[in-house]
């Protein structure tokens, strides 16, 4: 198969691919909320939401950048019942969404996954670029997250709401994201890029990369949530507070969902490095925008930059995945044939070797040990 397996990204494409891309995911995500909203008029209501954080969690809203400086600028305008709004995001739109975008993309993909069945160390090398290049930054829980939280202001922002409120009796107490609910708009986070991904292939080739990034990334997200943040909202404060190590539950807990204006809404559950060097001006800048234009005109312009900044991450992606992909291949070749391997061909297969280790150790790694909950 080699190389390719692939449309081979050029240097030279790289602008407009991410610039199309980019223009694509604004497009669905101005578009989808307002056909949804002719059979639904609750549907992903910014205001909704936001007041519902306001209302349940004051301290944390008034620490959070993004919020306390919406709160400095605006009011918030919520036409519908706040009942009403938390118990749409546990009932069946935004999961039949999430099943059609899914089952598109098992079809498309699966098929020719299991028909041209890539070689597993093409499948490693999959991971080693999706995991820490597109699940740190173009999806959950990098500028997803921070999209969800700060731009599209989407159902996921209820997970900053105090679920032990009234208003989350009916269902458990529990905001977790996937783990208790479907908010709206969740898509965007999870299947929305995916579907770019498919556009640098070839017609009835595959090499895994995304049918393999679809079970990592579920893998992912259920163990986040499903076990992970659950404990954590479990657990009582003041002994995740104690902890020195800034694990999982630190970060989340105290940080992201606390009321210190240093932390609050920081740290989205990815790489420690991510979280410390790049959500923080992030958040910083977010904030001071907000004061300084109207957040519902502000986001927009954001929510572009952020997709553009996705697609950019998920095609840098692909194009070293591409390198990669040629330099193994060669190694193979001269390995298979009558000429043995020189140092000039061994030089930048260990290379590469030593290149994904250093991914994992600086990526993976990190982000598998601030996920753990003792």
């Amino acid at each position: 198969m080699g190389v390719g397996t692939y449309v081979q990204p050029s240097p030279q494409g790289w602008f407009k691919w991410s610039v199309g891309a980019a223009v694509g995911m604004f497009a669905i995500n101005e578009v989808v909320p307002r056909i949804v909203r002719l059979f639904n008029p609750r549907f992903a209501h910014a205001d909704c939401f936001l007041a519902i954080v306001n209302l349940t969690a004051p301290a944390h809203f008034g620490a959070q950048p993004a919020y306390r400086a919406i709160s400095q600028t605006s009011s918030l305008d919520c036409p519908f019942d706040l009942q009403e709004i938390v118990d749409d995001q546990y009932g069946p739109t935004e999961y039949c969404i999430c099943t059609f975008l899914a089952l598109l993309l098992v079809w498309r993909d699966a098929r020719d996954f299991f028909k041209h069945f890539p070689p597993i160390w093409k499948l490693l090398v999959s991971f080693f670029f999706t995991w820490p290049a597109i699940t740190q930054f173009a999806l959950a829980p990098g500028a997803g997250h921070f999209m969800h939280d700060n731009t599209v202001f989407a159902g996921n922002v209820l997970h900053h709401a105090d679920e032990k409120h009234p208003l989350f009796d009916n269902h458990g107490n529990c905001n977790a994201s996937v783990a208790c609910n479907h908010p709206h708009m969740y898509y965007v986070v999870l299947l929305l890029p995916m579907l770019l991904m498919g556009t640098l292939k070839r017609p009835g080739v595959n090499d895994g990369t995304t049918v393999f990034y679809i079970g990592a990334m579920h893998v992912l997200i259920w163990y986040v949530h499903c076990v992970a943040h659950l404990k954590c909202h479990s657990a009582p404060y003041e002994e995740i507070a104690a902890q020195k190590n800034r694990d999982f539950c630190y970060r989340h807990i105290v940080e992201h969902h606390g009321s210190d204006p240093n932390t609050a809404g920081y740290n989205f559950g990815g790489n420690p490095f991510f979280n410390d060097y790049v959500t923080a001006p992030m958040m910083t800048f977010v904030g001071w925008l907000y004061l300084q234009v109207p957040w519902r005109i502000a986001a927009v312009p954001l929510n572009l930059v952020m997709n553009f900044l996705q697609a950019v991450v998920i095609y840098v992606a692909f194009a070293l995945q591409h390198g990669v992909y040629g330099v193994i291949d060669g190694y193979l070749e001269k390995r298979k044939s009558k000429t043995p391997p020189t140092t000039a061909d061994t030089a930048p297969f260990l290379a590469v070797i030593a290149a994904l280790t250093a991914v994992v150790a600086a990526s993976v790694v990190p982000s598998l040990l601030a996920t753990k909950v003792d």
